[in-house]
């Protein structure tokens, strides 16, 4: 049976999901969960790392979006070009795409 791990941190408002695991139909009802959990009156910004996701469904997007549609920022990390647009696609305001190579997925900054 898949399985998906949130583990949460939260950082002068910003509350930052890392994800682990997989990422399909069926566990994207966790991570609904835990976005429907959140006081996002008191959330400055959202913040989800897939980096460590190994298997990524595009089924899930349509899962678990809907309860990204806050007033909250939306920020994505881990992902190629197409599944952040599948994620634009379910209308998920995200920041616009930073220039880099095709396929290629954006890292999460270090803390320094």
């Amino acid at each position: 049976m898949p399985s998906l791990e949130i583990r949460r941190e939260e950082s002068a408002g910003a509350v930052t999901l890392y994800l682990s695991g997989t990422f399909d139909g069926s566990t994207a009802a966790k991570l609904t969960r835990v976005l429907e959990g959140l006081d996002h009156r008191h959330v400055r910004e959202l913040i989800l790392d897939f980096s460590q996701v190994r298997a990524f469904a595009d089924v899930a997007v349509a899962v678990a979006s809907q309860s990204m549609l806050t007033q909250t920022p939306v920020r994505l990390f881990g992902l190629d070009h197409h599944r952040e647009q599948v994620f634009r696609y379910f209308g998920v305001e995200l920041p616009p795409p930073a220039a880099r190579a095709y396929g290629a997925a954006e890292e999460l900054p270090l803390a320094g």
